[in-house]
């Protein structure tokens, strides 16, 4: 059997693709966790096991071996860590910047070095609650198709800052541009 459509999962795929699509079919979130009375009593719990009651949780979830952290924009976030205790270092010491995703013990340990919390290959669950828990969602990638960590951010109802990217400005998030 021969395929007899072409259908992009984004506009920025779509506008890259050598055969262009019939349509864009975007990836519906309704899979996804969303802000619930559940998912408020479950924000609580995880923040207090990971010790984050009193400070701001900055989440981005992405993959973060060694050939993908650049192109995921995973050093950009640790720059903005860095960034933050330079310009304000009293909001820093009260900001944890966690990044969760798939990652070998290699990688978690180069990522914590840059200063960040790590959370890899976790449970669909535990994902879920690193989620309920966070204040905010970063994410720097230089490319993507479709962002599912920004729609699982949205469907959660945190507020969002990402990358000046295609993929990105579909999402409607508040978009950072290099200087």
């Amino acid at each position: 059997a021969c395929s007899t459509a072409v259908y992009a999962i984004s506009q920025a795929v779509a506008d890259e693709a050598f055969v262009k699509p019939r349509a864009v079919l975007p990836l519906a979130n309704s899979h996804l966790g969303r802000w619930d009375m559940d998912a408020a009593s479950h924000r609580d719990v995880v923040r207090a096991r990971e010790g984050w009651a009193d400070r701001f949780v900055v989440l981005n979830v992405c993959r973060f071996g060694a050939g993908e952290r650049h192109y995921k924009g995973v050093e950009t976030f640790a720059a903005t860590r860095e960034a933050l205790y330079a310009q304000d270092p009293a909001l820093a010491a009260r900001t944890v910047s966690v990044l969760c995703g798939k990652g070998s013990e290699e990688d978690v340990t180069v990522m914590e070095d840059a200063g960040l919390e790590v959370r890899a290959n976790v449970t669909d669950e535990e994902m879920r609650g690193l989620y309920a828990a966070a204040d905010a969602y970063a994410n720097f990638s230089l490319w993507e198709g479709y962002n599912l960590g920004i729609a699982q951010a949205m469907a959660m109802g945190l507020p969002v800052l990402a990358s000046d990217i295609p993929a990105h400005r579909a999402f409607g998030v508040q978009l950072c541009r290099e200087a």
